[in-house]
């Protein structure tokens, strides 16, 4: 098959996965410190860095990274 079918082909979704990544990267977090109120902010501003989930002595935990910590490691800033 030729590349150019390929990639043709393939352009859009990688376009639309590429905009959904950077969606999440961007708002995700900070809507789930207006959320849960636990610290995750903008990626400019530390991002999950003063995460309450990531704090051990913290009362409560963040419902959101608490749950997903495997997956919210993998974020920049950790």
């Amino acid at each position: 098959m030729n590349v150019m079918i390929i990639w043709s082909r393939l352009r859009r979704p990688l376009a639309v996965a590429l905009f959904a990544a950077v969606f999440a990267y961007i708002f995700i977090t900070p809507l789930c410190g207006w959320l849960f109120s636990c610290g995750c902010d903008w990626p400019w501003r530390g991002f999950t860095q003063h995460c309450n989930a990531f704090i051990a002595t913290a009362p409560e935990k963040c419902a959101w990274c608490a749950t997903h910590w495997r997956l919210s490691q993998l974020w920049p800033g950790h």
